[in-house]
């Protein structure tokens, strides 16, 4: 087995809580990386190690916890098991009636996942526990199980070496005092030398670790105690008759040389070695050397074959670890670092152990990142934080850690879940602008129908700002007659993660008006995201009015063009009468006359010029006749005179033919001759509904100018009529005025009520060349 690198021996000596002494920093360190493992294998919040002796606990390490939490309070997972070898593991302490109430679980931090594992020597003594705490509910794996497990040994292992190691050093203090005693009482120095060596003999029988005195010389062995001859595998006497080459390997015989020298020199030497047993077996030793004032050479021997093992498996577990790692002592020179880090800055690992990584990449390294280790050291608290690598334009997760010695750092590149943000940001601020500037509202409801979230262009549809809104029954601005359709299709839409249903109804607006709504609601519950029913509605009041009066206008466009032909068939009827009661009878009389003129003249008749007279007279009532019929059809004097001398032709007729009083308020006016067509015939359907319906005394006629506005007016004082009938059929010649009007560009108005006057209303607005919009 290949040895981990062993740290030259430092003489500071830490005390620790529990009655015995850790070496150094690193002692404590150790369980510190063992806690964060432990964390960090779980993916949890918290870790803690717990040491425990003569009766007293304390924290070996902790990671994830409050300063202020004392010991105790992580007793209580020790009602989860009763096995002490087995791992005590509690999935949900709030589902648990025996945790639930406890501060860890209620109060930071939280506890809901609790893994507790008993720290048991191989004699059953317990030394402590490793606890991992995690705020949220989780079953752990057997691969995170076995993970802790290993955890575990290695923790044992490490409490046994250290107190192993306490006590041999203690022994060897007060062998050093005992012996440096000696010195100052050089007039008693053959009794204290009796006394040093029975002190001694006693020690090296009673230390833990192997006790071998040498021959400064010759390197003989002088002495040795029972632990050495029990860790070499030979007696005493076999062990006496050895040298010190020949507990080592021959080609390490060079090292061990240099270390006699060093010794010799006056050096305390602390080393690492690989030494044969006399079996042949081999075991790595630590080695603590020195020289006694008589000259011999001190040697204490101890097996650290495990304890490099264990760090071994520590290195490849921090190797494994996905994220990568360093750590640094108090100075920022690197301790560790893991393949996965140093391939991060293109180097390898033990290009950088030892090296100041601050003057490694002064140039580089981010000064936030430097400014966060910095605050960790002060502050003894981690920090967790995200950076920017400008060489490599990638972005990183710093987990920073402080510990007795330094900080470990966790760093794990997220440049790709950084860019995934950026574009999911763009893309829900482009969402949210379309959202907010979309012409539909947007809604989120939940189970119970209430408004979770709505968005701004509520404000344009329903009157409503979304926070009015939100809180509220969406039932609650639906119309009284579509509540029960509505409610039943959210049931059902609810009723299925996925499923989405079309709807319409009408919807309040804030002013008290209704509003058209049509929409689509899906149920997005199964949506972390969501979670909710998300509704979509879109007014349609405008569109359903534009259809209907469509639907109107064609209606009323399909009975006009009925009238028309029932108009069409009456004129017809009309000129035929006309045409055979005028013109038949008066061209039959002619006919008449002619043949009786014929007769007479025949005879001779002196009476004949009388009759022809008579006929000529009678061609002359047809010929006017004609022309009347003409006019009525079409009067010359439109063409002729203007809309101001028609119109007061006709209505001087219209009174002839009815009685009906008609007064003309008349200006003549330049129009269009399709214009003025228009406006002649709007009077004449006036006059033919006046006489009809109205029952009217008194007719006006008016007609004017205002700025570039032509007014017509005819008004009567008849009995007027209900104008909301204006779309049944005996109104049809009020929907014909107003499909002539809007021909020419005309409005047409009609203020009428029952029992009050009528008024029709022509506003024909003028342009340049007298030409129409149309």
């Amino acid at each position: 087995m290949k040895p981990a690198a062993v740290p030259p021996a430092d003489e500071q000596y830490l005390g620790a809580p529990g009655g015995y002494e850790l070496r150094d920093a690193s002692d404590i360190h150790v369980f510190e990386d063992f806690a964060e493992l432990g964390r960090l294998a779980c993916g949890a919040t918290a870790a803690a190690i717990v040491l425990v002796d003569n009766d007293r606990e304390w924290f070996a390490a902790r990671t994830g916890l409050d300063a202020d939490i004392p010991v105790h309070a992580l007793h209580f997972v020790a009602l989860a098991g009763t096995d002490e070898r087995e791992l005590l593991i509690i999935v949900d302490a709030l589902a648990d009636d025996r945790f639930a109430h406890h501060p860890l679980v209620a109060r930071p931090p939280h506890a809901r996942f609790c893994l507790n594992a008993n720290l048991v020597s191989m004699d059953g003594a317990r030394l402590g526990s490793l606890c991992i705490i995690a705020n949220e509910p989780r079953q752990p794996s057997n691969e995170q199980c076995a993970v802790i497990q290993t955890l575990r040994r290695r923790i044992v292992a490490e409490v046994e070496r250290q107190r192993e190691g306490e006590r041999a050093r203690s022994a060897q203090l007060l062998f050093d005092q005992q012996t440096s005693g000696q010195a100052r009482e050089m007039d008693e120095e053959r009794r204290a030398l009796r006394e040093s060596v029975d002190v001694y003999r006693m020690l090296v029988e009673q230390a833990g670790d192997g006790v071998i005195i040498t021959d400064g010389q010759s390197f003989r062995l002088l002495e040795v105690n029972d632990s050495a001859c029990a860790l070499m595998g030979y007696s005493r006497d076999e062990m006496l008759e050895l040298s010190s080459p020949d507990l080592v390997l021959p080609e390490d015989i060079p090292l061990l040389m240099g270390t006699i020298a060093g010794v010799q020199s006056g050096l305390r030497v602390v080393s690492t070695r690989r030494f044969r047993r006399k079996d042949s077996s081999l075991f790595w030793g630590e080695i603590i050397s020195k020289a006694l004032p008589d000259g011999r050479l001190q040697g204490m021997v101890r097996d650290v074959t495990e304890r490099l093992r264990l760090e071994e498996e520590r290195a490849a577990i921090l190797e494994r670890v996905t994220d990568a790692f360093i750590a640094l002592d108090a100075d920022g020179r690197y301790t560790w670092v893991n393949e996965k880090a140093a391939s991060t800055f293109g180097r390898r690992p033990e290009d950088l152990l030892g090296k100041n990584i601050w003057a490694e990449f002064a140039d580089t390294i981010s000064r936030p990142l430097q400014q966060a280790c910095e605050q960790v050291m002060r502050e003894q608290k981690p920090i967790q934080f995200e950076d920017y690598y400008e060489p490599h334009d990638r972005w990183y997760e710093d987990r920073i850690f402080p510990s007795k010695t330094g900080i470990s750092i966790f760093f794990s590149d997220i440049t790709e879940r950084k860019r995934a943000e950026a574009a999911l940001n763009l893309s829900e601020e482009r969402f949210r602008v379309l959202v907010e500037q979309g012409a539909d509202v947007v809604l989120m409801l939940n189970a119970d129908g209430e408004l979770t979230w709505a968005s701004p262009s509520v404000r344009r549809v329903l009157g409503f700002e979304p926070d009015e809104v939100v809180g509220r029954s969406v039932l609650s601005f639906v119309h009284p007659d579509d509540v029960a359709q509505s409610r039943a299709r959210f049931l059902g839409v609810l009723a299925k993660p996925g499923e989405s249903a079309p709807a319409a109804f009408r919807a309040r607006h804030k002013d008290g008006s209704w509003r058209t709504i049509e929409g689509i609601g899906v149920n997005r519950f199964d949506d972390p995201a969501f979670g909710a029913v998300v509704a979509s509605w879109h007014d349609v009041t405008e569109q359903r009015e534009a259809e209907r009066i469509l639907l109107e206008s064609a209606d009323q466009l399909r009975r006009l063009s009925q009238r028309l032909q029932v108009v069409r068939e009456e004129e017809q009827a009309h000129l035929s009468r006309e045409l055979h009661d005028r013109l038949g009878q008066s061209l039959t009389m002619l006919k008449l006359g002619l043949s009786r003129v014929i007769t007479r003249m025949a005879a001779g008749d002196p009476t004949v010029l009388d009759q022809v007279r008579l006929l000529g007279a009678d061609v002359d009532a047809s010929i006017h006749a004609t022309r009347q019929i003409s006019a009525e059809l079409r009067p010359p004097l439109l063409e002729d005179l203007g809309l101001a001398a028609a119109l007061e032709w006709a209505g001087q007729r219209f009174a002839d033919r009815t009685g009906i009083v008609c007064t003309m308020d008349l200006h003549d006016q330049e129009l269009p001759v399709e214009a003025a067509r228009a406006l002649y015939a709007i009077s004449q359907e006036a006059f033919t509904n006046i006489v009809r319906h109205s029952a009217a005394h008194n007719v006006t006629v008016r007609l004017a100018r205002a700025g570039d506005v032509v007014l017509m007016e005819v008004s009567d004082d008849g009995i007027g009529f209900d104008q909301s009938a204006e779309a049944d059929l005996s109104t049809l010649g009020l929907l014909g005025m107003r499909e002539r009007a809007s021909a020419v560009g005309a409005v047409l108005a009609v203020r009428s009520q029952s029992g009050t006057r009528t008024t029709v209303s022509i506003r024909l607005p003028l342009y340049d060349e007298c030409e129409m919009i149309t």
